[in-house]
């Protein structure tokens, strides 16, 4: 067992275009990358539509934003959505754009697959989002390795794709956050730091330097 050792994967701040985040008049919700199949916003739609019917949001100061590739079948939710208005897609963008996209937004959404490999798998997409130090809205496994990482970070939320209601709580309460002018949450900067790329690469580093 000592033979072996892990060296997360990261993000790369230098990537990361200038600029900082700024409050948008609307609550603007991002997601980057692309979504087809059992990776759609189905979810976060019904939790969308539950909280407009309750007067829980305005729907007039709701923004989400979609950049990236998308399946047919997604294309038709957001057609189909009632509050379509919302929706703002993107075609495919450099990868310093979409960073730009991500700095730029109240939250950032996150779609897990729902698979039993999902569990234990973290894309390299999320230590980019975490890396933006932007709340991250999760639609994920619970018992996961992307759960486990946004609670040790404190980056955000969490909520599986069966559990609508929980996932209409979650986004309210950074919508209500956000009408408030409060923070929305309160990352651990210390523990996302640590996926830096130059940390990870100075923790290989290390582990050389001992085998050698």
């Amino acid at each position: 067992k000592s033979k072996f050792h892990h060296v997360p994967n990261g993000y790369d701040s230098s990537d990361f275009p200038e600029g900082e985040y700024v409050r948008n008049e609307k609550f603007t919700l991002t997601y980057t990358g692309s979504l087809y199949g059992r990776r759609n916003p189905k979810s976060l739609f019904e939790a969308i539509e539950k909280l407009i019917q309750m007067g829980k949001i305005d729907k007039e100061k709701l923004k989400l934003v979609f950049v990236g590739r998308f399946g047919e079948e997604v294309e038709e939710m957001f057609e189909n959505a009632s509050f379509k208005e919302c929706i703002e897609t993107v075609g495919y963008v450099t990868h310093k754009e979409s960073i730009s996209y991500l700095i730029k937004s109240e939250a950032l959404l996150l779609i897990v697959d729902e698979a039993k490999e999902s569990e234990e798998i973290v894309p390299g997409k999320v230590y980019e989002y975490l890396g933006t130090m932007r709340p991250l809205f999760a639609i994920a496994p619970n018992e996961s390795a992307i759960a486990e990482l946004i609670y040790e970070t404190e980056a955000g939320l969490v909520a599986h794709q069966s559990e609508i209601d929980k996932i209409a709580e979650n986004l309210f309460e950074f919508y209500h956050h956000w009408e408030k002018s409060l923070p929305l949450t309160e990352p651990n900067v210390k523990a996302i730091e640590q996926y830096e790329r130059r940390n990870a690469s100075k923790k290989l580093a290390e582990i050389l330097d001992g085998v050698c």
